[in-house]
């Protein structure tokens, strides 16, 4: 919940555990996990962090992909993508159901 309301401007309810792997990335190598969320509200207004805030990170754009949006091709961890193709619809409406 944190990390959405830091980073998206984003109020969350939080579900199950969707996804966990591991992440290889250049710097670490990390465990990740993924968790069913419904969007309550959100506010771009809201985003704080070092993302944010240090100019030569770059900018960052807040963007909606839908499941068959080509798009999420260039997600990664390419096994994360791959769950969402195949599951997404079903965590969808998992998460359609949390409640606050």
């Amino acid at each position: 919940m944190r990390e959405c309301a830091e980073e998206l401007g984003a109020e969350v309810l939080i579900g199950s555990v969707a996804w966990a792997g591991r992440l290889d990335l250049p710097d670490q190598d990390s465990e990740q996990r993924f968790f069913t969320a419904r969007l309550v509200g959100l506010d771009d207004q809201r985003r704080t962090g070092p993302e944010l805030s240090e100019p030569w990170r770059g900018t960052y754009e807040t963007l909606r992909v839908s499941l068959d949006d080509p798009a999420l091709d260039e997600f990664r961890p390419a096994e994360l993508v791959s769950m969402l193709r195949e599951r997404g619809g079903q965590l969808a409406r998992e998460a359609a159901t949390l409640v606050g």
